[in-house]
């Protein structure tokens, strides 16, 4: 990957790879990694076709006063508005 990140895994840098880098400042990439491997997990136990939304306690995950929402479909990101 060329713009690796030292000590994230593949998947965090895959899934934060084109995220602004002003809204990963808060992001560690300890948090990162944390992130990614939680996305996974629901990704791995996801129902096909499914939509799955995920609301987290980010003081769980070292981000005090935060919730970290996680939506999941199939049909691409243009759907996430329909699924909320």
């Amino acid at each position: 990957m060329p713009n690796a990140k030292p000590g994230l895994s593949p998947f965090a840098h895959s899934l934060f790879d084109q995220v602004a880098a002003e809204d990963m400042t808060r992001l560690l990439p300890e948090i990162q990694d944390k992130l990614a491997a939680n996305a996974l997990s629901q990704l791995q136990n996801r129902v096909q076709d499914a939509s799955k939304v995920i609301l987290t306690d980010g003081s769980s995950l070292g981000l005090a006063d935060t919730l970290v929402l996680e939506a999941i479909n199939s049909d691409g990101p243009f759907l996430l508005d329909s699924t909320l």
